[in-house]
């Protein structure tokens, strides 16, 4: 069957979703660049070990509830397959999904994102006192 609630209601709780995971991931990612950027470590960790791993958690919850409310044809069980989403409702899940795997790219990479600014940072430290 169909996902519960009104038509009309699904693509605006969609796009409240949406808009709340894409601002999770812009203000993650822009805090920890700007953080890093400026050299103030203990902020670019308390948003990278502290924030991250609890925003990358609630947007994987989310995915789940998206994909258990909202199921593709593919990701149900094979005796009931749902009906096919409308494409607004479709694209905003797909858009969910998107941000989420953007966090947890950011994640995969914050590590190698802070090396090459140590090895940055180090050359330009040499540069001065050399």
């Amino acid at each position: 069957g169909r996902p519960p609630g009104s038509p009309c209601l699904r693509p605006r709780v969609l796009g409240c979703c949406l808009a709340t995971a894409q601002a999770a991931c812009s203000w993650l990612t822009g805090r920890a660049c700007r953080y890093l950027a400026a050299w103030a470590l203990p902020q670019f960790l308390l948003v990278t070990h502290g924030d991250l791993p609890l925003l990358q958690a609630d947007t994987d919850r989310l995915v789940v509830l998206v994909s258990g409310t909202f199921p593709e044809p593919r990701d149900a069980p094979p005796p009931l397959p749902p009906a096919p989403l409308p494409p607004q409702e479709r694209q905003l899940c797909q858009q969910i999904r998107s941000v989420a795997a953007s966090i947890q790219l950011f994640s995969a990479d914050v590590l190698n994102v802070f090396s090459a600014s140590c090895k940055r940072r180090s050359a330009e430290i040499f540069d001065q006192t050399m």
